[in-house]
């Protein structure tokens, strides 16, 4: 039985709608006194749920939680009467606390949710109650009459080890070369230089250097240009030489650095060429072609310190195509974990041949633009070539996909608004 206390008709006619689907008995109650002198039994009772809508003062709320100590108080809001510039705090006592949205499905998911929670505890007093044999008893054999199974040795050849990644996806021949290469860079280089086309995944790259060196034990540090100095730098460098083991700092991409940052980066590089054993590295990217758009001066130190490393290219999609599964599927649970109210549940293999096939005409940052559209906005199960046609870059899709993922609280409902 789940007790709900409310004044608001409209969530009255929803939680009653949601409660039946879900199996369970509902009494609803206008007034608290009602609740506070009613009396429940234990064993049917299961939670009740409140309405903040509905003025309860604290000493009331004492007295309501004195006369049900064995029922667990669910507070709730209809998300049509939140103000969206002010912070909604739990109320103390609350054992927990949800928004009510206008969107049946989400409604749904939260409610059932918030009683899981209340269910959960219950059943683990209960658990394990009796034991029954079972009817098929094996007889007792001997132990020198037992059967020895013999065992198979194998005749196949050991596999070699496969790359172990965390941030970037290394199932191709040309990403784990990459990888390797980072290996042997992070060790002897105090500066690696990330090169690659347009939309290349330059920080993946980087925090992938970070965990391959010292498997992010120190995060790695992000510093973008107006930040970038000497002063700044050293900090960091002092920090890393504390910790006694290899630390990295990303700079970002050379198209957004000015003249002072780059000659603060080659006076810092030149600063731990001088140390007997430096224990940070700078980790900067530039795009192909990009070093024709850069001002003289940055141009000229960039080529500078170009000279002294070899960089590091990203390879292009069109040499990945082993890696495109995984990505997708990989993208595709995180999405679902964040936004469980998607419909997307999977990627049909045509779907994934598609972009296997457009792979050339793609880059990184691209490919997961198309996916994160496409997750967000179909309305099927399994996604289709046709929902990566549909779904592309365009500024209207990029709305759409904004305001149909947003939270209610902050982008409320077209319903809510008129109400």
């Amino acid at each position: 039985m789940i007790h709900v206390l409310t004044q608001d008709r409209i969530a009255k006619s929803q939680l009653s709608l949601i409660l039946r689907e879900l199996g369970q008995d509902t009494a609803f109650y206008t007034e608290v006194d009602s609740l506070i002198d009613g009396e429940f039994p234990t064993q049917n009772s299961d939670a009740m749920l409140i309405d903040l809508q509905v003025a309860l003062p604290s000493e009331t709320f004492n007295q309501l939680k004195a006369a049900h100590p064995d029922l667990r108080l669910i507070g709730f809001q209809n998300h049509a009467s939140v103000d969206t510039e002010s912070h909604i705090e739990k109320p103390e006592g609350l054992n927990h606390f949800f928004l009510l949205p206008a969107h049946a499905e989400r409604a749904k998911a939260r409610i059932k949710s918030a009683l899981k929670d209340n269910s959960s505890q219950n059943k683990r007093s209960t658990k394990r109650k009796s034991f029954t044999p079972s009817p098929f008893t094996r007889a007792a054999t001997p132990a020198n009459k037992r059967l020895k199974i013999p065992t198979k040795r194998s005749t196949t050849r050991p596999q070699e080890p496969r790359t172990t990644t965390r941030y970037v996806t290394a199932h191709s021949a040309a990403t784990s070369g990459l990888i390797q290469s980072i290996k042997e860079a992070a060790k002897q280089q105090t500066a690696i230089i990330l090169n690659g086309n347009e939309g290349a995944e330059f920080e993946i790259v980087a925090r992938e250097i970070n965990f391959q060196a010292n498997a992010d034990r120190h995060n790695m540090c992000v510093i973008e240009n107006d930040e970038i100095s000497l002063d700044t730098l050293e900090k960091i460098e002092s920090s890393a030489n504390r910790n006694k083991e290899l630390s990295f700092c990303y700079l970002g991409k050379i198209d957004d650095l000015n003249e002072d940052s780059m000659q603060a980066i080659q006076l810092f590089i030149q600063h731990l060429e001088h140390l007997r054993n430096p224990h940070l590295r700078l980790i900067i990217a530039y795009e192909n072609g990009c070093e024709y758009l850069l001002p003289n001066r940055v141009s000229e130190i960039f080529k500078s310190i170009k000279k002294r490393f070899n960089p590091l290219s990203i390879p292009d999609l069109s040499e990945r195509s082993e890696d495109i599964s995984p990505i997708c599927l990989n993208l595709l649970s995180a999405l679902r974990t964040a936004h469980p109210f998607l419909r997307v549940k999977s990627i049909s293999d045509a779907g994934i041949d598609y972009l296997i096939q457009t792979r050339h005409t793609l880059n990184y940052a691209q490919l997961i633009r198309i996916l994160r559209n496409s997750i967000a906005l179909s309305q099927r199960s399994s996604i289709s070539p046709e929902d990566f046609k549909n779904y592309g870059e365009s500024e209207t899709t990029t709305q759409h996909l904004l305001e149909s993922m947003a939270d209610e609280q902050f982008f409320p409902s077209s319903e809510a608004v008129n109400s």
